[in-house]
């Protein structure tokens, strides 16, 4: 794999997508983002940036924090320290050509590009083995409950299913289940469960089959200069389906200053360059720029190149007819983009 600015972002997001695989906080992955933003296109995978200028682009974290970071990233094998003898980070060439470099070369992590890839796709395959499970775990509950009252068992079992658990955790509470054929036949007369409700009560709102939800929703949309009528209403939606930009904040976003600000930290690393960020919200403004990089972080998944599909959506053909308040509601139903 080759030094550039596309795969160092794409081996990034391996690492940061198994970060808790390999015992990164969202501190450290913040840290190395701020590392590879230093690196340019042919010029070496040494970083020569100072410690200040490492803290001030890694949301201006203390020193001492920083020497931890590097320090835990080192006994990775994600990066090695060549340190000169003053400790200065720094490029001396000889009159023939050859040079020598002083930083913190990340050329192990480029080395290791498979190994990150592999790991993240395998954390990726736990993660929808576990949505799986949970949703069959929650649909053995409705059987059992749409026929009686809830028993402790059952409700030990939502109880459980509050904590973050793993596929093996799942099939656990599947098994200890029991198997009530007679409830399930009678629950596959019924028009709806609980659970189906709730779900078709939110399609229902994005397909615009209601009008009373389709009219609340287009009162509520972001307009191009990113105001709303009900901004909070906006505000806690992108904080209630975007949780995974949320997990490299270093303090709780809770307002929208907190929201733009963070989405401006967090765009580079996702491959989009200031430039067509400063575009995107001269075009549309800030506030709705920044619900969208919140968006595409949270389905980075099923967008084959984030960048690209950035500015289709913001600056491109999409551009007047991408809704982010529409998109939020489709997650909100365990949906994606249109």
């Amino acid at each position: 794999m080759s030094n550039d600015t596309a795969d160092s972002w794409t081996i990034f997001r391996a690492i940061r997508e198994a970060r808790s695989a390999l015992g990164l906080s969202s501190g450290h992955v913040q840290t190395l983002q701020a590392m590879l933003s230093f690196l340019k296109p042919g010029k070496g995978q040494v970083v020569f940036a100072s410690n200040i200028e490492l803290c001030r682009r890694a949301g201006f974290i203390d020193e001492r924090t920083l020497r931890r970071h590097i320090q835990r990233l080192a006994a990775l094998g994600i990066l090695i320290r060549q340190d000169s003898p003053n400790r200065k980070r720094y490029r001396v060439s000889a009159p023939d050509g050859d040079s020598e470099s002083y930083g913190l070369s990340l050329s192990p992590l480029f080395k290791q590009a498979k190994r990150f890839l592999d790991l993240a796709d395998a954390v990726e395959t736990e993660r929808r083995q576990c949505r799986f499970l949970r949703k069959k775990v929650l649909a053995r509950l409705a059987v059992i409950e749409v026929t009686g009252e809830p028993t402790e068992a059952t409700l030990a079992i939502r109880k459980n299913l509050r904590r973050k658990l793993g596929s093996d955790d799942y099939r656990v509470l599947l098994a200890s289940l029991p198997d009530e054929q007679r409830a399930k036949d009678q629950h596959e007369t019924t028009p709806s469960t609980a659970v189906d409700t709730k779900e078709s009560q939110v399609l229902s709102a994005n397909d615009g089959q209601n009008v009373r939800h389709h009219s609340k929703s287009k009162k509520e949309r972001l307009d191009s200069d990113g105001a709303s009528t009900k901004p909070n209403d906006h505000l806690a939606k992108v904080l209630d389906h975007c949780d995974e930009a949320q997990t490299y904040t270093q303090e709780p976003v809770k307002t929208w200053t907190d929201l733009t600000r963070h989405a401006r930290f967090i765009a580079p690393m996702m491959g989009i360059d200031i430039a067509t960020y400063e575009r995107a919200n001269q075009h549309l403004g800030e506030q709705r720029v920044s619900v969208t990089v919140f968006i595409l972080m949270q389905l980075q998944r099923k967008i084959r190149n984030l960048p690209a599909y950035f500015h289709s959506i913001t600056l491109g053909k999409r551009a007047d007819s991408f809704d982010p308040i529409k998109v939020l509601d489709r997650l909100g139903a365990g949906q994606g983009v249109a």
